[in-house]
């Protein structure tokens, strides 16, 4: 028996998920590069030149990889990224949440906004902009062409 997800718990009356999407792994990217550079300074310098002052110096670089990979993994795991037949919806967070809810129609467009390294990797940064109830921004989309080109389909059957 599968727990119920968020967006699945405020589906109204006939209101159907229609597609799903996720965060690229590329959140993970800062807490490796930080992991890297930690190791690179401690690979440079032999062992009878560390000192408790570089050892200390490198363990920030460790300690901050930690927690960037920590926050990264709970970003990725708590994030929900939904369109229904009625809106789009997304949820981050786990104990401090953040959602944005928009009505189909009341969906001005969709901005996509993809990096050099987005691209390269495949993902992109996405808001959705709302009529009245400001933008919903959505960062490291995985699938990003493929949501809104999801989205474009139905507001154009909607508003035809």
């Amino acid at each position: 028996m599968s727990k119920e997800t968020y967006v699945e718990s405020i589906l109204t009356k006939d209101e159907k998920i229609l597609y799903e999407g996720q965060l690229h792994w590329a959140v993970y990217i800062q807490g490796v590069v930080l992991f890297l550079i930690g190791l690179f300074f401690l690979s440079g310098i032999n062992a009878t030149q560390r000192n408790s002052a570089f050892v200390g110096f490198c363990s920030i670089f460790f300690a901050l990889a930690i927690l960037s990979l920590v926050k990264a993994l709970t970003l990725r795991q708590t994030t929900e990224l939904a369109i229904t037949n009625k809106r789009v919806i997304s949820k981050f967070g786990f104990i401090r949440r953040t959602t944005f809810e928009i009505i189909l129609n009341k969906i001005e467009g969709v901005q996509l906004h993809q990096s050099v390294l987005g691209r390269v990797l495949g993902y992109s940064n996405l808001v959705v902009k709302g009529t009245g109830t400001g933008n919903a921004p959505i960062a490291f989309i995985s699938n990003s062409k493929e949501f809104r080109n999801k989205l474009d389909t139905l507001l154009h059957d909607i508003n035809s």
